[in-house]
């Protein structure tokens, strides 16, 4: 695929949408009643199966008796456009563009899973073609628009199971779009690996691998509209991380770690990090002289940017402006930090030990005495750490444990733990910029978490969960494509 080749038109829209298990909640309709329904027109003039032409009337007759008002079945209201996409605590009911995909017409056609209990209400061939022909031209609602189209705030997760992206709208807490790789030219083994997005949202990256070796590693740079304007190949692209006020965009080096967890060390692994002018991706190296320096970390002053070596238990500090490096070694046991987070006030700095099992914190106040203070255990494999926006909590993924440690910054130590029946394996974690909710990401590879509608050909789903930061208790647990994995919120 060209650099500024464009995805396909099914993709092509602002946002992708995907609301609330309308077929897994309509599964536990009883009641409805049998309506002779008179023969429909399935297609406006235009040719576009509008909502307030065909669709909403359609939701009238079969659908709004049991999915209306506070005593909606399963929360879920379809009395209109708005309250459809907003959808329900339990998954997914339309995916804008891609009808095959969307849950209704998934239970309605497959498995003869009808969702109303003796056939009551069941939609006709004709009603189900017009929902199919409405989904896959964006599920647009009144005055044509797409879900969403407009919102600002978007959340970007990677998937290490499928070469799936998911969009997710933050405020909502629905999924926008599921962006398959495959559509824009990639490998069906490519796997993003990590995501970024610019500070106004204007463009978004990822770090794309594949598990054939024949196969080019790049970083892919999408807009807004989720488009692919531009790639460059890097050779094992690890996280990445967006330089705030300069046109820099940095890229470390991914580990060849293999699914029991051991590393392969690659003697030609590459020895610097990646430097890229966002503007048009092209590429400087800054040496850092060991293999494998994966985490990436920039102070708020933007004169300090960490990494951490994979292979030896070494930061290294680099200046943005001059590129220069310098080193810290860190003590104590073994270490290998996997993710680093910085305080607001850039004072502070946790690592997530991927050997030790532990939470590292180190005084970064005046970056060229960085102090290293306490490592604190907190579970097998822990994973990404995310800072409250008032710096008074420190949130970490800890993916073998099925837990987020909650450390309190001032005392240093473990404040509380967070648990969820659907959150097995966190990996990512991030808090959206007001504070309000904690946002994380989780693999459940080993299908703990059955899911609220499981298909047979389905894998197990990665999870994402919005959590409330004070009441700790899960908002809305959305199902995503096998294995979550890292997340960034613009």
């Amino acid at each position: 695929m060209t650099p500024h080749a464009k995805a396909p038109s099914r993709i092509r829209s602002t946002t992708l949408l995907v609301v609330g298990g309308v077929l897994w909640l309509l599964a536990s309709v009883s009641g409805c009643e049998l309506l002779n329904d008179p023969p429909i027109e399935t297609e406006t003039p235009g040719g576009i199966a509008l909502w307030d032409a065909r669709i909403q009337p359609l939701m009238d007759r079969k659908c709004s008796s049991c999915h209306a008002g506070d005593a909606a079945s399963a929360g879920l209201r379809l009395t209109s456009w708005e309250e459809a996409i907003q959808g329900s605590e339990r998954g997914e009911a339309f995916i804008a563009y891609n009808p095959d995909k969307s849950v209704m017409l998934r239970l309605m056609t497959a498995y003869d899973r009808d969702p109303h209990p003796g056939g009551k209400n069941r939609l006709t061939e004709d009603e189900v073609d017009m929902l199919r022909r409405w989904i896959a031209d964006g599920a647009r609602g009144p005055a044509g628009l797409t879900p969403f189209e407009d919102s600002a705030d978007r959340l970007y997760v990677a998937h290490e199971g499928a070469p799936i992206i998911s969009v997710v709208e933050t405020n909502a807490e629905v999924i926008l779009a599921r962006l398959d790789l495959t559509d824009y030219g990639f490998s069906p083994r490519a796997r993003a690996r990590h995501v970024a997005v610019e500070p106004d949202g204007s463009f978004w990256y990822a770090s794309i691998t594949s598990s054939r070796w024949d196969e080019p590693a790049v970083v892919a740079k999408f807009n807004r509209s989720n488009v692919l304007v531009a790639q460059v190949q890097v050779d094992s692209p690890g996280q990445l991380l967006v330089h705030p006020t300069r046109d820099e965009l940095y890229v470390s080096v991914a580990p060849d770690i293999d699914d029991d967890g051991v590393f392969h060390r690659r003697p030609d692994a590459p020895r610097h990090l990646t430097r890229l002018r966002r503007s048009d991706l092209q590429r400087t190296d800054v040496p850092v002289l060991f293999r494998e320096a994966f985490p990436l970390a920039l102070r708020p002053q933007h004169d300090v940017l960490f990494s951490s070596s994979m292979e030896v238990d070494q930061i290294v500090l680099v200046d943005p402006l001059s590129t220069a490096v310098s080193f810290f070694d860190v003590r104590g046991i073994k270490h290998l930090f996997r993710h680093l987070a910085i305080s607001p006030d850039g004072y502070w700095m946790w690592g997530s030990g991927f050997w030790s099992g532990t939470a590292t914190w180190f005084d970064i106040s005046d970056p060229r005495r960085m102090v290293q203070r306490k490592s604190l255990f907190v579970g097998y494999d822990p994973r990404q750490i995310a800072y409250h926006p008032d710096g008074r909590l420190v949130y970490v993924a800890v993916r073998g444990s099925d837990v987020i440690q909650v450390i309190d910054q001032a005392a240093g130590y473990i404040d509380y733990e967070i648990r969820a029946g659907a959150m097995q394996e966190p990996v990512g974690a991030a808090v959206i910029k007001d504070g309000s909710r904690l946002v994380v990401s989780a693999e459940n590879e080993t299908a703990d978490w059955p899911g609220y509608h499981r298909f047979p050909e389905d894998p197990a789903p990665g999870m994402i969960l919005f959590i409330d930061t004070t009441t700790r208790q899960v908002r809305k647990a959305l199902e995503s494509a096998p294995r979550a994995a890292s997340l960034a919120v613009r």
